[in-house]
């Protein structure tokens, strides 16, 4: 189900989890409450079909906000703190592992399937979820959107297509000539 580029562990260097801080695509500034009460809106203006969230309280904002996402992508942790607010009632759970700084070619599949599913599904992932986006982005279709939190600043939404799935290809690509 999932393409070649996650078919064996990816470790990512820190040159480029440092390139993966900036933004993927277009950031919504300001406090998951300020964030929240704008991005209805915004989704419905792009014309979204479905959306994913990866992270906690990305996840948790969308659900304050009247949204109830496709596919939510989280490991119970916020800024590595134990995080204790989502209510994850009505979803189909699946549980993976994997570590930081890393993607398994285990928890890339388990994301994907949730998302090609097409039934609401928490992944719930022992370790690190943040890089679990790529493999998601990889596979997004166009009208759908991945959303994921920029600690600081605001929410970042990336819609799926081309563009992103090159980038996803480059980064992945450059992590795997690094290690």
């Amino acid at each position: 189900m999932t393409s070649r580029l996650f078919s064996r562990l990816v470790v990512f260097p820190e040159r480029v989890k440092e390139r993966l801080r900036k933004p993927l695509g277009v950031l919504v500034p300001g406090t998951a409450a300020e964030v929240a009460g704008r991005i209805s809106s915004i989704l419905s203006d792009m014309g979204v079909d479905r959306v994913v969230s990866v992270g906690d309280v990305t996840s948790e904002m969308l659900l304050r906000a009247g949204l109830r996402p496709d596919v939510m992508v989280v490991d119970g942790r916020a800024e590595r703190r134990m995080y204790h607010g989502l209510d994850m009632g009505g979803f189909e759970m699946l549980r993976v592992s994997n570590p930081a700084g890393c993607i398994t070619p285990q928890a890339a599949e388990t994301v994907v399937k949730a998302y090609m599913s097409g039934r609401p599904t928490v992944v719930l992932v022992d370790g690190e979820e943040d890089l679990l986006a790529l493999p998601l982005l990889y596979h997004l279709r166009e009208r759908d959107v991945l959303l994921y939190g920029q600690p600081g600043r605001g929410c970042v939404i990336v819609r799926g297509g081309g563009d992103v799935k090159k980038l996803v290809e480059d980064v992945v690509g450059e992590a795997s000539r690094q290690t």
